[in-house]
């Protein structure tokens, strides 16, 4: 906010004088007035100085802006990219675990085939 003049207000007198009031009230008026045209919110001051510093020195040109937005953009695209490849290779793990889940089944199976083959040939060759 800026630096208001505070405006001489009158001196009372012994006796009431209407004149006299109505240059009190003009007077708070004009104050009022003065006070309303030059008050800047907080919060507003805020927004500009944060802004200001994001900017940085000088607020920026609009190229380097134009320059940032282009880089941002770029980067926006690798990631997107990015998160596809990521995908596609979550799917591919996903396949992987399914055959080595079928695998791990199989030689279960084999494994058991083995065991009765042997309890066969001891019983058998005894």
């Amino acid at each position: 906010m800026a630096k208001i003049l505070i405006p001489l207000l009158p001196q009372a007198t012994q006796q009431y004088d209407q004149t006299q009031m109505a240059q009190l009230v003009q007077t708070l008026e004009q104050l009022i007035f003065a006070l309303n045209n030059t008050y800047t919110s907080e919060t507003l001051r805020d927004d500009d100085e944060a802004f200001s510093f994001f900017l940085g020195t000088g607020a920026g040109t609009t190229s380097e802006v134009k320059t940032d937005i282009l880089t941002n953009k770029n980067n926006i695209s690798t990631n997107t990219t990015n998160i596809a490849t990521n995908t596609s290779n979550i799917s591919t793990n996903t396949s992987n675990i399914s055959t080595n889940t079928s695998n791990i089944s199989t030689n279960t199976t084999d494994i058991s085939a083995l065991e009765k083959q042997t309890r066969y040939s001891i019983i058998v060759n005894g």
